[in-house]
């Protein structure tokens, strides 16, 4: 803190027999305030001892910066011996001969804010406006960073801590554990590029190692098709049904199949346009006879621009639908729970073998048709 008020200059060699002695003894004032009282060793210059009214002593150093004058406290007397006191005051003592304040970590905190109000910044300032992704990194606060970090001020989240989090979740999760600790990697970055954070901060997300994360190499096989096709036509929604026969047909990512519009939507010269996708310009999609005829057999909803509507007004198909038909061809399979999670994941992840695509998928579709009329 600043120091305000005027206090009388009261030396002594501070020894623990005379701190032992010494006992507030000043007089409260007309206001009810009570006058410090401080009493500056004769060894070791600016360094001192506070005695409270209550009974309470610190030690404490006094300095300058910038022409202020400055107190600091370095710890109260009974937590640190006078020895560790007056070792801690050199060293504060000595740094200003750098131009080294002592209090500009406690200054630093301050400024930086809490975690909480680093991934605010870091959210408003980057994540929404440059990451399609943004949410992921939302969920991952919400439910891992968040939780543990908030109200910790930025500055003092430290590896050892981090480190711990992520080797506990990760007993469970490894790969969450993997992406949360790569997202602090981040926030942290951008901090101390915009100076949010001291430049000699260091991230607290270096040289934390990973778990070892398995390529999901586990592809949907031809002789498993007929099983998905039957989760799929058990659905009772046709635009939930079409959904997954033109993720199947076109290879696109979920999100833009579902965000897809009728407007982008161009029957003659069969393509669809993608005016969002992840990298973030245009693309035409070329589409086959196939994809062109499941699409003239989807019914137009009046009002809702989406060629795949959701239950909302207005709004687009939403990914759980997929999950759903997911699960219910993983119910269906007659398999071992490993080989049904391998192959949950496959479906999900739009993973089928080449050849699985081009012997299967379009004589399949064409027998289902072919079964409607």
């Amino acid at each position: 803190m600043y120091l305000g008020d005027s206090v009388e200059t009261q030396k002594t060699k501070l020894t623990a027999k005379a701190i032992d002695k010494l006992s507030y003894s000043k007089q409260q004032t007309k206001s009810g305030a009570w006058p410090k009282e401080i009493w500056w060793d004769t060894e070791v210059t600016g360094f001192g001892l506070r005695v409270y009214p209550t009974g309470k002593k610190s030690y404490i150093i006094e300095y300058r910066v910038n022409r202020k004058k400055r107190l600091k406290t370095i710890g109260e007397h009974g937590l640190l011996t006078l020895e560790q006191a007056r070792s801690r005051a050199k060293k504060d003592l000595t740094g200003l001969l750098d131009n080294i304040d002592p209090m500009s970590t406690r200054d630093q905190a301050r400024e930086s804010g809490t975690f909480a109000e680093l991934a605010s910044i870091y959210m408003e300032r980057y994540a929404k406006p440059h990451k399609k992704t943004w949410r992921n990194d939302a969920g991952m606060l919400s439910t891992h960073l968040l939780p543990k970090f908030g109200k910790t001020p930025a500055i003092s989240v430290s590896n050892t801590d981090l480190a711990r989090l992520h080797l506990e979740v990760g007993r469970s999760h490894p790969y969450a554990a993997n992406r949360f600790v790569k997202l602090m990697s981040v926030i942290y970055h951008k901090g101390i590029q915009w100076g949010v954070l001291p430049k000699s901060l260091e991230n607290p997300a270096h040289n934390i190692e990973y778990f070892k994360e398995e390529k999901r190499d586990r592809y949907v096989k031809p002789e498993e098709m007929p099983t998905l096709m039957e989760s799929i036509d058990l659905e009772s929604s046709i635009y939930v049904r079409n959904a997954i026969w033109m993720y199947l047909l076109t290879g696109l990512r979920k999100t833009e199949l579902l965000t897809a519009k009728w407007e982008y939507l161009d029957i003659q010269r069969q393509e669809l346009r993608l005016p969002d996708t992840k990298s973030d310009r245009a693309h035409y999609l070329p589409l086959s006879n196939d994809a062109i005829q499941l699409l003239n057999t989807t019914p137009r909803l009046e009002g809702n621009p989406y060629i795949f509507p959701g239950k909302n007004p207005g709004a687009h198909l939403v990914q759980c639908h997929f999950f759903i038909v997911g699960y219910r061809c993983f119910n269906l399979m007659r398999a071992s729970s490993v080989v049904k999670r391998q192959l949950i994941c496959a479906l999900l992840s739009l993973r089928w073998s080449v050849q699985a695509a081009t012997s299967c998928l379009s004589v399949f579709w064409s027998g289902i048709r072919r079964s409607r009329h």
